[in-house]
């Protein structure tokens, strides 16, 4: 995904920056979370939910986890490109290395 697909979304160029906004927004959307539900939940302001959802800052690797726990989703499905290299977005499930869930 570029950052230049969605409006207003400032990654800098990185990847990994764009990939996670997306699907932090996408999840966040989907599960029809308000963002201060999500702040309040890992312990962070609403304006730094809004800065990861904008491509502006990327959580530290505690928020990561903290997401993931979150979400349901691990931590590597937050930040790949596609689903494709997301075991849950997999249809081939014996296809690749096995992730577990995020657990701590």
């Amino acid at each position: 995904m570029n950052g230049a697909c969605v409006p207003g979304l400032n990654t800098g160029g990185n990847p990994l920056v764009a990939a996670f906004a997306a699907k932090m927004r996408n999840w966040r959307r989907s599960s029809r979370m308000p963002m201060k539900e999500v702040a309040m939940d890992i312990g962070i302001s609403v304006a730094t939910v809004s800065e990861w959802e904008h491509g502006n800052r990327f959580p530290s690797v505690e928020h990561l986890l903290a997401i993931s726990r979150l979400a349901r989703m691990p931590a590597p499905c937050l930040i790949c490109g596609t689903n494709s290299h997301c075991p849950r977005g997999r249809r081939d499930r014996t296809a690749g290395p096995k992730v577990g869930p995020v657990l701590v």
